[in-house]
């Protein structure tokens, strides 16, 4: 419908984007789908699966070009997706205030979790557990059964443990990815002592992190900055020049500081830190040699052993043969 005709008949304008479905369909869903929305002669093909945030994306895209203006929370309203939220939501949390009222005392102090945050930053993942322990008498409750409420409580100390660790110096690309891994492993935990211990072994591995970043504490903003770099990219062709540019500094300086401050030669880190990448895949993966050495950055096969062999002391194949077996038990 165009605008005049809009104008004219005072109806509002419809615009259609699609097919497309926010979850997988089982049969009998799919079927009712095309009941609903095509006629029978159409074949009950499944529409592509977008995620809601992606599904957004293309309606303000579709928006911006029409000059239209978008409400996610219209959209999220109208076709009702909000699960009931936003109904009665302040007598609903009168109500939630005052069944709770009774375990108030039961909640750790905010300075109780900033001691434990603190413990994290500094890298200090024995006092950092201990705490833990303790505060875990004190929990408020989030849901009326034990495994639920540690399902949501894993996620937030998960959460927290990596910021922590981002200010006490750790790489937030590796605290990013360090969080994914222990988010995604909680799925496998049936239990609530399966989910404390995943949730304890986060935490003790955000704090080694940290721990080991202190070490390289005193050395320059710029030197560190090209660490994080180095981590980011370590599987692309890294040039002194690229990451010099990066940091808006000289590639001579930056050189000069690194080679200074880490004791190595800047494309001798590079290297080193791509053969310890290409170690533990070697330990705890069953991807081909040739597969490795093209994953973590080595333009060759020969350039890869001999590198390896270099700081390994003895080949890919043999690093393999003497550690992959142990590793799996």
């Amino acid at each position: 419908m165009t605008e005049e005709e809009q104008k004219d008949t005072g109806s509002p304008a419809w615009f259609l984007i699609g097919p497309a479905a926010l979850h997988s369909m089982d049969a009998l869903e799919l079927h009712q789908y095309y009941r609903t929305y095509a006629n029978s002669s159409v074949t009950e093909k499944h529409p592509p699966v977008l995620s809601f945030a992606r599904f957004l994306s293309m309606i303000q895209i579709a928006a911006m070009v029409l000059g239209k203006r978008t409400d996610e929370e219209e959209i999220i309203r109208e076709n009702h997706l909000d699960a009931g939220i936003s109904a009665g939501l302040p007598a609903d949390q009168v109500q939630f205030s005052l069944e709770q009222e009774e375990e108030e005392s039961a909640h750790h102090t905010y300075s109780e979790e900033q001691a434990l945050l603190n413990y994290v930053r500094e890298g200090n993942a024995e006092e950092a557990l201990h705490l833990n322990m303790r505060l875990e008498q004190q929990l408020g409750r989030m849901a009326q059964h034990p495994i639920m409420q540690w399902r949501k409580l894993l996620p937030v100390a998960v959460a927290l443990a990596s910021r922590a660790a981002i200010d006490g110096g750790a790489s937030p690309g590796e605290a990013y990815k360090l969080s994914d891994y222990y988010l995604q492993k909680s799925d496998a935990c049936m239990d609530v002592p399966a989910l404390i211990a995943c949730r304890n072994q986060a935490v003790r591995d955000f704090c080694e992190r940290v721990a080991a970043q202190r070490e390289h504490r005193k050395c320059s903003s710029y030197v560190q900055q090209c660490c994080e770099y180095i981590y980011q990219h370590y599987r692309e062709k890294i040039l002194l020049e690229d990451i010099a540019a990066d940091l808006h500094i000289s590639p001579t300086y930056l050189s000069r500081i690194f080679s200074r401050e880490m004791k190595i030669r800047l494309q001798e880190y590079i290297a080193r830190f791509r053969v310890e990448r290409a170690a533990n895949l070697l330990k705890y993966s069953n991807e081909s040699i040739a597969g490795i050495g093209d994953y973590v950055g080595f333009p060759s096969q020969s350039y890869f052993g001999n590198t390896f062999k270099k700081y390994m002391g003895m080949s890919p194949g043999q690093y393999r043969e003497k550690y992959q077996n142990s590793s799996f038990c």
